[in-house]
């Protein structure tokens, strides 16, 4: 603006530039520079020629118009041109006195003054919109690029006007989203949560965005590692909270607690299952639909539970078959002490019975000695009958003795059988 208020159109004349979009970047009233558009203030100040100069610019026609000063009244000309290659606007404001105000003849040296003076100010606004656009290109650039999200690129600039301070203001922005945003992502992807950002101002929305992401990410760390020691301590029953958190990490505390449960089911059951065995009750199994790991366990504890059920069952059976064979034992045992009971009563019968024949013997032998002492081949014949019956005598005796000590063996022996019976049993 500066440059385009020290050109003079005329004495009193001035000029106004505007941009492609009819923002009014250069004009002798300062108000609203760069703020205020063309067809505002054709609209504020009740100028409808304004609008069909920035029509016919935007059009890429020059030319002029006829109109009055809306504060004092007087007549007019409004030359203008578009330039440069923005398709920017010019618009040379000059008192139709100043034109008309000599003798006629002058007008066409007016107007043709005037026309150089049209170029003149299109050179000069050519020059301008160079020193204008390139830096405001420039600027549009760098923050297309800060939009795709690099924000390492920065701009320069020699100027010391309002471009300056839009430029500085863009490498400001971009230096803030480098510092609080991108390096602190960085340092909270590689796990460093202990980073601490200021506030840029009051107005300062991202950072306490960034704050608040940073503290859930740390209360999440808070209830992982409270669960792993709780695991590692055995405590399985340890649940994380997941009312303190939203969305996708509530969904994530959530899925922590359900994997848990998931593990701690089947080892539950495993548990009840081995304390029922434990009591001697092999008939329980692990029941559970598992998967993957938790079926090889679940196999394993049932094969286990079976084996010893098979073994024990084994064990039970073999005990009640030697109890029936010891019962077998004790009963044939019984059956041959009787029968050897019986035969020494039979033994006994018959030592009696030879006793009672000796005696015979011995009183007919006494008889014969006194009938007949003659006879003494009878008498020697008789006394060796007796000695043989004595000898079988002595050998019932022994038989006798013999048979009551295999009978004491037998009883023995049945006793004995009696008590593996019941050890058998047991």
């Amino acid at each position: 603006n500066q440059m385009v208020s020290k050109i003079k159109v005329f004495e009193t004349g001035y000029l106004t530039v505007f941009s492609n979009s009819g923002l009014i970047v250069g004009d002798k009233d300062t108000v609203g520079l760069g703020v205020v558009s063309l067809t505002e203030r054709a609209k504020k100040q009740n100028r409808p020629e304004l609008e069909e100069i920035f029509k016919a610019v935007s059009e890429g026609k020059s030319g002029f118009i006829e109109a009055s000063d809306p504060e004092t009244g007087a007549d007019l000309i409004l030359f203008y041109t578009p330039y440069g290659r923005a398709n920017w606007g010019a618009i040379a404001t000059v008192p139709s006195s100043e034109i008309y105000g000599a003798v006629s003849r002058l007008i066409y040296i007016i107007l043709l003054i005037a026309g150089l003076s049209i170029g003149m100010i299109s050179f000069a606004l050519i020059i301008i919109a160079r020193q204008l656009t390139n830096p405001i290109q420039k600027i549009t650039d760098f923050i297309r690029t800060l939009s795709k999200g690099k924000v390492s690129h920065k701009i320069t600039t020699d100027q010391s006007d309002e471009i300056a301070i839009i430029t500085n203001s863009a490498n400001e922005l971009a230096a803030n989203l480098r510092l609080n945003v991108l390096e602190t992502l960085q340092k909270v992807s590689r796990g460093n949560l202990s980073v601490d950002l200021s506030h840029a101002s009051n107005e300062d929305e991202i950072t306490p965005i960034i704050r608040s992401t940073i503290a859930t990410i740390k209360a999440l760390s808070s209830e992982s590692s409270a669960l792993i020691s709780a695991a590692v301590e055995g405590n399985l029953s340890t649940r994380a909270n997941a009312s303190k958190f939203s969305g996708e990490f509530q969904d994530i505390v959530s899925g922590i607690n359900s994997l848990l449960d998931k593990i701690v089911t089947p080892i539950d059951e495993a548990k009840e299952t081995l304390a029922v065995m434990a009591s001697g009750d092999m008939r329980v199994r692990v029941e559970g639909d598992y998967k993957g790991d938790y079926a090889l366990i679940k196999n394993s504890i049932n094969t286990v539970a079976q084996s010893l059920e098979s073994a024990l069952l084994e064990v039970k059976n073999t005990a009640q078959t030697a109890s029936a064979a010891a019962s077998e034992i004790s009963a044939s045992i019984h059956e041959i002490s009787a029968g050897t009971q019986e035969q020494t009563n039979q033994t006994n019968d018959v030592s009696a019975a030879v006793e009672e024949m000796t005696a015979t013997i011995q009183s007919t032998s006494q008889s014969a000695s006194l009938a007949s002492n003659s006879s003494q081949e009878a008498t020697f014949e008789a006394n060796k009958g007796v000695t043989q019956l004595e000898s079988l005598r002595g050998g019932m005796n022994q038989i006798i003795t013999s048979t009551g000590s295999t009978a004491q063996i037998i009883n023995s022996l049945s006793s004995k059988t009696d008590q593996i019976g019941e050890i058998a049993s047991v």
